[in-house]
């Protein structure tokens, strides 16, 4: 499974990441992380990206034969750049930035 955060109503520019990864990037960011689904301003995104910073890594555990995966620094990285991105067009078009 994987969330999109995109701009409401267009297709492109678009972030795909694993539903962990966006939980985990909602809540390092503030936003509610109960549904996956959501939306707000682009204004909102870029200060709780300007404020937060970026979303780190993540140590890989392994807990008997469960492997949890872990995230390398610059994916976070990756992360945030893009969503401002999207965050910024949004603003420009006068849109919201939603996630599913």
């Amino acid at each position: 499974m994987s969330v999109t955060f995109r701009i409401d109503g267009l297709d492109e520019p678009e972030l795909h990441v694993s539903n962990t990864n966006a939980a985990d990037l909602l809540d390092h960011l503030g936003f509610d992380t109960e549904e996956l689904m959501g939306g707000a301003t682009p204004e909102s995104v870029l200060f709780a990206i300007s404020l937060h910073g970026d979303l780190g890594a993540k140590r890989t555990v392994v807990s008997g034969n469960i492997i949890w995966t872990g995230r390398e620094e610059d994916r976070g990285v990756r992360y945030s750049s893009k969503l401002a991105e999207i965050a910024t067009e949004a603003g420009r078009l006068g849109r919201l930035v939603v996630w599913s």
